[in-house]
Order: C-alpha cells, then structure tokens, then sequence
C-alpha cells in the first residue's frame, strides 16, 4: 500500500510527521503537564507506611559573564542555588498516593535584585478499581525565572494546575485512556518587560481533554493514539485566545528497555478565535528519550515543537522549536566526561498567512561540556563550562553572548 491509497487528510497527517518520526528514529540506537511517577529504586527513608526520596543540590555555582543578557553591557556576578526536593509515595493495596515539594534559592553576590526564592508542589492519588484505573493530581509552582526565550528576565509568576483522567482495561493488553486538565497561569502585576505589562498578554485559564486508545506492544514497549481538544482564554486581553485540536501517537518505552522514555509525533490545528488571524495547521511533537551505548555512554535527547503565545501584540504567538541532545561517558573509575547541547528557535506567525511564518525569528544556541565525579553514597560534583548565544533578525536588544563557568554538588537520589 502506498500513501496515495489514503484520504487526502491521512496523507497531510503522513507527510507533515514522517520526516519528525524519522529524525527521531535516526538518532536512537537499534537495541528511550508532568506526571508524577514514583521512583523504581528503594526508598532512603521510609515512615511507617511512606517512603521519602530527599535530593539537596547546589547547581549553578559560578561566575555568569552576562547575568541581564544585554549585548551592549554585559554585567558578570558570582551566583548559587541551592535546590532541595522530596518526593514521598504511600501504597495501599493496588492504589498509591503520590506527592514531591521543592525549593530553589537563587542567589547573587552583586546584583540583589536578581536573588530569588522559587517553590513547587504536586500530588497525585493513583486508583485501581478492577479493570478500572482513575487518577486525580493537582501542582503549584511559583518562580521567578525566565518563562521562554523570548522574555529574557527574571519575572515572577504562578501556576496551578488540575487533572483527572483514567483508563478502562478492555483487553489484556488494551485500555480505553480519557483525562481533562485545567490550567491557569499568572504574572505579577508589577512585571514589565520591555515596557510591556506581562500580566495583560500572558496571564492565561487553559483546559485540555484527551481520550484515546492505549495498546502494549510489547512487555516494555506501549502505543497510545489520542485525540486532544485545547482551549485557552487570557482574561486580561482576548486577542490570543485561541483553540486547538491535535492527534498524537505517543511510543512509550519501559525503564526496564533499552531506551526509556517516549516519543509524541502529532498533527495540531491551532486556531485562534480571532477572525483577523489564520488558522495554523503541522506538525507537533514531543521526545525524551534516554539510552545506554556500549553498556557505557549514557545518551539523553529532548525536543519538542509546539505554539507558544508572544507578550508583543504585533507578533502575538510563535512556532517554538527545540532540542537538546547530552551525553556522560565513562573515563576511569568514578569520574566521568559529560558534554550537552541545546538549540532553541521561535518562528513568528504571520498574522494573516495561514500556516506561514512571517520571517521574523529568534534562535538561541547553548553548548558546554565538564567533568563529573560520583563520590559515594549518592553524592555527586561537577564542574562544567557553558557558552550561550543569541540572535534576532529583527530586534537587536535580544542578542546577546554569555559564558558561564559552573559547579555542582547533588546529595540524594
């Protein structure tokens, strides 16, 4: 059977997912809203019936070459976070509750403007009830970060989020999948970038429902096909609400595989409500995956391309395109060489063209390499030099060169 045997519609689908599933697939070996997942090793500190998975962590250490990321001032500064995280999971029966608290200080010598305290909280209450698996989780995050790379500061914002979902077992290997998700995400009224107010273009109330077909392939392999319906309002300012509808085939392979991970190649119709502006339809997806080469090389590659929404009322969304690609290769006992790679491109839309962009362009590249040292009982350092860069064909302010110069140390899984 050749693609000109299907419909019309089925060979848009074929032709715009091909060359991503084929990308994809060429960078993976022949032999890998966040989910809470509980971990497979055993629990360092175990509470009666729970079990704690503590990590403390001082990441970012080091001198930054252009802390604001201007291209005409660059000013440089000592800075630290320390990041602390728990993940706790209580089992009862074939049921499981799920629940992880974190922190980061982030901290700066000269420029205490910049110092900053984030926080996150997620819980998770998985359900088992016969060939029925319901699920319900809630998350909160408030950060003072930078969002995407079109905003290029540290702006405080807040986000929450709900879900609820499960899957029917109608065969033993066959399960009818289905879930609803609401979001809402909030900038603090004083945030401005660029003398533009982030509260009234970005401040957005999301819902998603999903619902499709999950079937296994085999014992670590599983593929699920779903049909997603998006709906996105800003309360502030309507002009970027917008619908979207999408099918995504999902592979998820097992962390018992060879390759972990999963990999979403989609097909998105993003409408916006709009009238003056044009339907973009193509191309979605969604990767991380993760590898073992030769028993040695640990490979991690993540991507994805999706539309993000821009704070500049001229440009109003984005076609966001990225991928990151790391590697920990092994030299002699516990030390190791890691090296990873990061590109980032945010394609404007054209307002009225359709799917077509309207050439105006962001493209940020990122790489840096170090060395890593495994010193016992789950405590690890590292020391890394990283060198970023970019550009904009039509803003000069967005340009900008930094270097930094970092070390960690990780204590806890």
């Amino acid at each position: 059977m050749s693609s000109s045997d299907f419909p019309p519609p089925v060979r848009r689908y074929l032709r715009a997912v091909t060359p991503v599933v084929t990308g994809l697939m060429l960078l993976v070996p022949a032999s890998g809203g966040a989910q809470i997942v509980a971990p497979r090793e055993s629990a360092p500190v175990t509470l009666g019936p729970v079990s704690l998975y503590p990590q403390v962590r001082m990441i970012d250490s080091g001198k930054d070459s252009n802390v604001f990321r201007d291209s005409a001032n660059p000013q440089e500064d000592y800075t630290a976070t320390l990041s602390s995280r728990v993940m706790g999971v209580t089992k009862f029966g074939p049921n499981e509750l799920l629940f992880s608290s974190g922190s980061d200080y982030v901290w700066f010598q000269r420029f205490a403007s910049e110092r900053s305290n984030n926080a996150s909280y997620a819980a998770r209450l998985n359900l088992a009830v016969s060939r029925f698996e319901p699920f319900i989780g809630a998350s909160y995050l408030v950060s003072n970060s930078q969002p995407t790379p079109e905003i290029d500061a540290r702006v405080r914002r807040v986000e929450r989020a709900a879900q609820a979902g499960g899957a029917l077992h109608v065969a033993d290997r066959t399960a009818i999948i289905a879930s609803a998700r609401l979001e809402h995400s909030t900038y603090d009224d004083d945030e401005v970038f660029r003398g533009v107010a982030l509260g009234e273009p970005l401040n957005r109330t999301g819902r998603i429902f999903s619902g499709g077909i999950r079937y296994e392939l085999t014992p670590l392999t599983t593929l699920s096909v779903t049909g997603d319906y998006g709906e996105d309002v800003f309360p502030d300012s309507h002009r970027r609400d917008a619908t979207s509808y999408s099918i995504n085939p999902t592979l998820e392979f097992s962390p018992d595989a060879a390759i972990r991970g999963q990999v979403t190649a989609g097909f998105e119709s993003f409408r916006p409500k709009d009238e003056g502006l044009s339907e973009r339809r193509g191309a979605v997806y969604a990767a991380a995956l993760t590898w073992t080469m030769f028993g040695r090389t640990t490979v991690g590659l993540q991507g994805s391309r999706n539309v993000g929404y821009s704070y500049l009322d001229s440009e109003q969304y984005y076609l966001w395109t990225t991928a990151s690609l790391d590697l920990t290769q092994p030299i002699f006992g516990p030390v190791d060489i890691v090296a990873d790679v990061e590109w980032d491109r945010l394609e404007y839309l054209s307002p009225t063209g359709g799917s077509s962009l309207s050439g105006q362009r962001i493209q940020m590249n990122r790489g840096g390499g170090g060395v890593g040292i495994a010193l016992g009982r789950g405590v690890r350092m590292t020391l890394t030099a990283e060198r970023t860069i970019r550009n904009s064909n039509f803003d000069v302010r967005q340009n900008f060169r930094a270097t930094r110069v970092l070390s960690s140390i990780t204590v806890g899984s």
